[in-house]
């Protein structure tokens, strides 16, 4: 059963603007979630977070819980990768 898109309450231009402002790896998420047809209510259902959850992990947000970003992200059939920043070195939290 296809899921429907709900516009209700959101206001004009907002999905605009964050995808003009999120991070890559944010603009990334909702594109492939694009790509594939869903809505975020649907990414949520499928990847059993809320529909917030979506919201906040396309926009860039750092509240996201690494658990719920990696059900949505498999949810997507993306992955997430790591690597070094500056070899040997930490770097201190400011």
């Amino acid at each position: 059963m296809p899921y429907k898109s709900h516009s209700g309450g959101v206001p004009r231009g907002y999905a605009q603007d964050i995808a003009h402002n999120a991070p890559p790896w944010a603009a990334a998420v909702r594109g492939r979630r694009l790509e594939l047809g869903l809505t975020q209510a649907a990414v949520a259902d499928l990847a059993g977070v809320s529909r917030k959850t979506v919201v906040a992990l396309e926009a860039g947000r750092a509240t996201v819980t690494l658990g719920n970003a990696l059900a949505v992200l498999g949810v997507l059939g993306l992955g997430l990768g790591m690597e070094r920043s500056h070899p040997g070195e930490i770097q201190p939290r400011a």
